[in-house]
């Protein structure tokens, strides 16, 4: 009788477990659709009650151990949800590197990979023996009496925080591509470049153009082919900012007797000299809004006739409101970036001036990587601008080809030189 009950209350004692178990587990499930804290907290303190009274304490360790799992399985569970209900909410979306733990406060944090942390560290690391380095030595050259060690200890240090600096900006550079900062800026810089070059394209190409407003354009201005780029980048700057069609006027082009459109595409498909009429003269004056066909003054003459001697706000360096912040996400200098849409749209080859462009270069074996360098002289020395030396614009090549050799070694440094001044090419050869 004895073995019958020591059976039967074992045998109690086995069902009681399985009952728990399968409770459990009935449990876990439910939470992951249904429970608040409030209801995890009576289903715990029920579970401990049944257990304090049927459970051996070797079984109370197995029930708080699997307690502790389904918790963390819970833990788990809401993580995931959250990560649903942000997939599920267009709003709500953001990147997503590997799967969260639960933060400090509750929240969630993202997983940084092994590349990334690996390249922040080392880049931590450059900063502060960049710092060590420069900090200890310029104190040994603030205590240093003597001139000539005091100049060679300087250019000790030029060149060697010069190649310091190279290798913190590789650094930077790796852990940009670490995290895919580099390929999100490629990405978002190519979905700007359609968005402004769509609304160039349709800015400039009305279904009527007798019916939209109109802005008339002279690229005759006496000066040379960049100074002539620089006008016309002006005028479809100006378009853009006036909501107008620019219809470029270019017949006996010093450059081209046939025109702009005989090199570049033309700025307007839909747009002919013939539509532009009688134009009234541009000025910085509401009621000039209403005008259907108005008249740019070359750019050194748009202060004076704005009719209140004011600058535009539109000129460069402005950039129109609904992009900067978008392109800022993304670009260092906005300005420079929106010049170059305006002149990507501008620069737009003629087949045929693409064919002469791809036979030249070929001819002259033209290859990657290269510096162009453009050495401006004669009427500008000492008009516009002061002359400088070869030795100052290759100071900056090296500079360029010494960066790219952190991290692959450059086999050819190219460099393309164009400039007005045949002796410029006489210096480069000699030094």
């Amino acid at each position: 009788m004895a073995g019958m009950v020591a059976n039967y209350t074992q045998l109690k004692r086995f069902v009681a477990v399985g009952v728990a178990l399968w409770f459990l587990m009935l449990f876990g499930l439910s939470r992951m659709f249904l429970s608040s804290e409030s209801d995890s907290e009576h289903v715990g303190k029920s579970l401990e009650q049944v257990l304090g009274r049927i459970a051996t304490a070797g079984e109370k360790q197995q029930f708080k151990t699997a307690m502790d799992k389904i918790e963390k399985l819970q833990q788990q569970n809401d993580i995931l949800q959250r990560r649903l209900q942000d997939l599920r909410n267009p709003a709500l979306q953001r990147p997503v590197a590997e799967i969260g733990h639960a933060a400090a406060d509750g929240g969630e944090y993202l997983v940084p990979s092994k590349e990334f942390e690996y390249s922040r560290r080392k880049l931590e690391n450059g900063i502060v023996e960049f710092w060590r380095y420069a900090s200890t030595h310029l104190k040994d050259l603030y205590e240093t009496k003597d001139s000539n060690a005091a100049k060679a200890l300087a250019k000790q240090m030029l060149d060697f925080m010069g190649e310091h600096k190279g290798v913190i900006l590789a650094d930077i550079n790796n852990l940009e591509s670490a995290a895919g900062i580099t390929e999100w800026k490629l990405q978002k810089s190519l979905e700007m470049t359609r968005i402004v070059q769509n609304r160039l394209k349709n800015l400039q190409n009305p279904r009527n153009c007798a019916e939209a407003r109109r802005l008339r354009c002279s690229i005759n201005k006496a000066c040379g082919l960049g100074c002539q780029l620089h006008h016309a980048t002006y005028c479809l700057i100006a378009g853009y900012a006036l909501n107008r069609t620019v219809i470029l006027e270019s017949k006996g082009w010093r450059y081209s007797k046939k025109g702009w459109e005989s090199v570049f595409l033309p700025l307007t498909k839909t747009c002919k000299s013939s539509d532009i009429g009688t134009p009234r003269a541009w000025r910085d004056d509401p009621e000039n809004d209403k005008e259907p066909v108005i008249e740019l003054p070359i750019v050194d003459n748009i202060q004076g006739a704005s009719g209140n001697n004011k600058r535009p706000l539109w000129l460069p360096l402005a950039v129109p409101r609904d992009l900067f912040t978008r392109i800022h996400a993304f670009h260092k200098n906005p300005p420079i970036w929106w010049m170059g849409q305006i002149v990507s749209y501008l620069w737009r080859l003629q087949p045929s001036t693409q064919k002469i462009l791809d036979e030249l270069t070929t001819k002259m074996v033209f290859a990657s990587p290269i510096v162009g360098v453009h050495v401006r002289r004669t009427d500008k020395v000492g008009t516009e601008a002061a002359k400088h030396e070869v030795s100052e614009y290759m100071e900056h090549v090296k500079a360029y080809f010494d960066q790219l050799d952190v991290t692959k070694k450059t086999a050819v440094r190219r460099v393309y030189v164009a400039t007005d001044d045949s002796a410029a090419f006489h210096e480069i050869k000699k030094k």
